[in-house]
């Protein structure tokens, strides 16, 4: 049986799209996108509105090609509110025919010293707003509702329980969906290179703490890309709404198993990890260890037993530091794992 091609992504200008959270970078990229591929009516809903440079010219960019755009300044965790907003906008707008969810917050701190209105503070837009959406749309023709969640939710990530608990809930959401015959992806998003919170964000430990878990860059046609197969009704391969980006570190060929991310280890994975030997056979070297000495060859070449120690423990400082995604400076090698709260199991 010859399969049939996958058709792209058109958008009907006879419809409505809504995008939550849509006016930061990956939601600008995205309706600047949508509009180029057909889309006409566009609705942001966002707590701040328009209410920076970028957000305010991406709306008078997409207006001056004759698109319609309407900003609801509200949170979707309200979800009366937001009743009453779309109910109000859709008086003179078609119906919404898709559904982009983006909105987030992050309020990254270790469990153990997190206060219960930071913990909340991440849950709100993705569980409570999610939630609303779908309430909000029930009656709405959809023929997609996507759900920007984060690979951190599937592969953990240090300081982020709460986050990742948040987009563990969009996962169990699309699957709820999809159990009702409705639409629903739910695509957890790895580091995108160019646009969204990592690329625009001042505070260089998000994207440290992302390289940390092992994951790679994903560039924003990469994202268009993964975006339109979340969209298609016939995606192949796309059978729970759940979809995993970025996390393809264990594919590297060259790299130790030591050097290899904590999640490469999990049954999950054992399918990738079993590439690596066929792989190496096309390996240039480009990995991260090419070049580097492994800690057997370093040992073996160590002068004494204080030199043979020294080597040991830089190495062990270098996995704890990415095990608790923190640089290795601010270990202290003289406490124990213990004193500092963390199981050295695993590790």
């Amino acid at each position: 049986v010859m399969p049939q091609p996958l058709k792209g992504a058109k958008f009907h200008a006879d419809a409505s799209y809504l995008l939550a959270g849509g006016l930061g970078g990956i939601g600008r990229s995205l309706s600047t996108w949508m509009v180029a591929n057909g889309a006409r009516n566009l609705i942001f809903v966002s707590r701040s509105g328009v209410s920076n440079d970028a957000a305010r010219e991406l709306v008078s960019t997409l207006m001056g090609k004759g698109v319609r755009v309407e900003v609801l300044q509200c949170d979707i965790a309200d979800e009366v509110r937001l009743f009453d907003s779309l109910n109000a906008v859709l008086k003179s707008m078609p119906p919404i025919r898709g559904v982009i969810q983006g909105a987030m917050v992050l309020r990254d701190q270790i469990f153990a010293n997190m206060p219960y209105e930071t913990f909340v503070s991440a849950l709100r837009p993705k569980v409570q707003g999610s939630w609303s959406l779908h309430q909000a749309t029930l009656d709405q023709p959809l023929d997609f509702f996507v759900l920007l969640s984060s690979a951190s939710s599937f592969l953990g990530n240090a300081g982020q329980a709460n986050y990742v608990a948040a987009c563990t809930y969009q996962v169990a959401l699309a699957a709820h969906r999809l159990g009702l015959g409705l639409p629903a992806t739910a695509i957890d998003i790895g580091k995108v290179a160019s646009v969204g919170v990592v690329a625009e964000s001042a505070d260089s430990t998000i994207e440290a703490n992302l390289v940390r878990i092992g994951l790679k860059d994903i560039q924003e046609a990469e994202l268009h890309a993964i975006i339109e197969l979340a969209m298609l009704p016939n995606a192949v391969g796309v059978t729970n709404g759940h979809l995993i980006t970025g996390a393809h570190t264990s594919l590297d060929p060259g790299a130790d198993v030591a050097d290899l991310p904590f999640w490469s280890r999990d049954p999950v994975f054992s399918h990738l990890d079993a590439l690596r030997p066929h792989l190496a056979r096309a390996a240039d070297g480009s990995s991260p260890s090419a070049g580097r000495a492994s800690l057997k060859s370093l040992l073996g070449a160590a002068p004494s037993k204080s030199a043979a120690v020294a080597t040991v423990l830089e190495a062990l400082l270098a996995k704890l530091a990415r095990a608790l995604a923190m640089p290795v400076a601010e270990i202290d090698a003289s406490r124990s794992t213990a004193a500092g709260g963390e199981r050295c199991g695993g590790v």
